[in-house]
C-alpha cells in the first residue's frame, strides 16, 4: 500500500474512526460509573490525525506493506484513562479485559531492569466484543479496534515530563542529569505506594465504622468526612444517594455552624428530616411546573427526588411558591439557629 492509497483510505474512514472513538469512549465511561471507578482527570482520546500517521510511517516503513487500509493501523484511536490509585488502575483493566476482546496487552515498565527508570503504563488494543455487535449503533464498528492506555496519576505525571524533556530512554539523558531523573522515578513508585496505603487504611476505618458497634464508638468524636458519610447513609434515605456528592463541602459548613461530632449530625437529622423531604417533594413539583428557578436532573426528578444526600442535610426551603421567583432558602446556619 503506498500513501496515496493509504490517504485515500484515511479520508474514507476518519468519519466512522472518529464515531467509534466517541462509542468506546461513552462505555468506558459506563463501565467505569458501574463499578464506581473515578478517573483523576477526563479520559482522554482522539483518533489520530493524518500528520501522526505521516510521522509514523517514516519511522516504520515496513507498515505500507503490513496494512491493506488504514483502520489496521493498531493505534488509530486512542484512549487513556488516568487514576489515582494504583489498585483502581489494576480493577480498571480487569473491567477492560472482561467487557473487551483484548487483542494485546502489554505492561510497559514491568520488564525493566530494577536500576532503570521509565515510564509505566498498561496498553490494551481492543476490539468490540460479538454481543455488543449486536447492538444496532455499534455494529458499524466491527473492524475497528483501539489502543487503551491505563495509569496512574503519579505515572501520567512522569510520562508526561519525560516526553517534554524527550527522555525517554536512559541512553538520552546527560549522565549529569540520570542521578536526579532516577530519584525522581523513586519518588514517583513511593507515591503510589504512599497513596495505595491511604486508600487500605480508609477502607479499614470504613470497615470498623460499618461493623456492629463501630459508630457507636465515634458518635462522640470529632467529626471527619469518612464519619459524617456513614452517619448520613445510614440515616437518610437510599434514593437520595449519588456517589460524588460534596460530602467536604458539608462538613465545612458544620463546623462553622459548631457541629462537630456524629451525635449532632444525627440530632439535626432526626429533627429535620421530615421537613427536609417536604421541601424536597415542593422542588421537585416546582421543576415539574417550570419554574426556571429550579435545575435538576431530569432522571431523579422523574423519579421524585430533587436533592441529594448533602442537600437534605444542608438546605430547608419554607414560603410558598412564586415568593422571590420560587422558594425561599434558608442555609444550615439559619437552620441550626432554629433547632435551638
Amino acid at each position: 500500500m503506498d500513501r496515496r492509497a493509504l490517504l485515500k483510505s484515511y479520508q474514507e474512514t476518519y468519519s466512522l474512526a472518529d464515531r467509534f472513538r466517541q462509542a468506546i469512549r461513552d462505555q468506558i465511561l459506563n463501565l467505569l460509573e458501574h463499578a464506581q471507578l473515578h478517573v483523576a482527570v477526563p479520559i482522554e482520546s482522539r483518533t489520530k490525525g493524518w500528520s501522526s500517521i505521516v510521522h509514523k510511517v517514516d519511522r516504520l516503513p515496513m507498515l505500507l506493506t503490513e496494512v491493506k487500509e488504514v483502520k489496521d493501523l493498531w493505534d488509530l484511536i486512542g484512549l487513556r484513562c488516568i487514576f489515582p490509585f494504583s489498585s483502581e488502575a489494576a480493577r480498571a483493566c480487569s473491567l477492560i479485559e472482561q467487557n473487551f476482546h483484548v487483542q494485546y496487552r502489554k505492561d510497559v515498565g514491568d520488564v525493566r531492569n530494577p536500576k532503570e527508570f521509565g515510564y509505566q503504563s498498561v496498553h490494551f488494543v481492543v476490539s468490540l466484543l460479538q454481543d455488543w455487535l449486536t447492538v444496532p449503533s455499534l455494529r458499524e464498528f466491527e473492524s475497528f479496534r483501539a489502543e487503551i492506555q491505563i495509569r496512574t496519576l503519579s505515572q501520567h505525571t512522569w510520562a508526561v515530563a519525560s516526553r517534554l524533556l524527550q527522555y525517554n530512554q536512559e541512553a538520552a539523558v546527560p549522565v549529569s542529569v540520570q542521578r536526579s531523573l532516577h530519584r525522581v522515578a523513586a519518588l514517583m513508585e513511593l507515591v503510589d505506594l504512599e497513596l495505595e496505603r491511604v486508600s487500605e487504611e480508609r477502607s479499614a476505618y470504613r470497615k470498623e465504622l460499618v461493623s456492629n458497634d463501630g459508630l457507636d464508638k465515634h458518635l462522640d468524636k470529632q467529626l471527619n468526612v469518612d464519619l459524617l458519610i456513614e452517619v448520613i447513609d445510614k440515616r437518610l434515605p437510599e434514593s437520595y444517594r449519588i456517589h460524588d456528592d460534596d460530602y467536604g463541602g458539608l462538613l465545612h459548613d458544620l463546623g462553622k455552624c459548631n457541629i462537630t461530632t456524629a451525635r449532632q449530625v444525627i440530632e439535626l437529622i432526626r429533627k429535620h428530616l421530615a421537613n427536609a423531604l417536604t421541601n424536597d417533594a415542593a422542588a421537585v413539583q416546582a421543576v415539574q411546573s417550570g419554574d426556571l428557578s429550579y435545575s435538576g436532573d431530569q432522571d431523579r426528578i422523574i423519579k421524585g427526588i430533587f436533592y441529594t444526600h448533602v442537600g437534605l442535610v444542608e438546605f430547608t426551603t419554607e414560603g410558598n411558591a412564586g415568593q422571590d421567583g420560587g422558594y425561599v432558602r434558608f442555609n444550615l446556619q439559619k437552620l441550626t439557629e432554629a433547632s435551638r
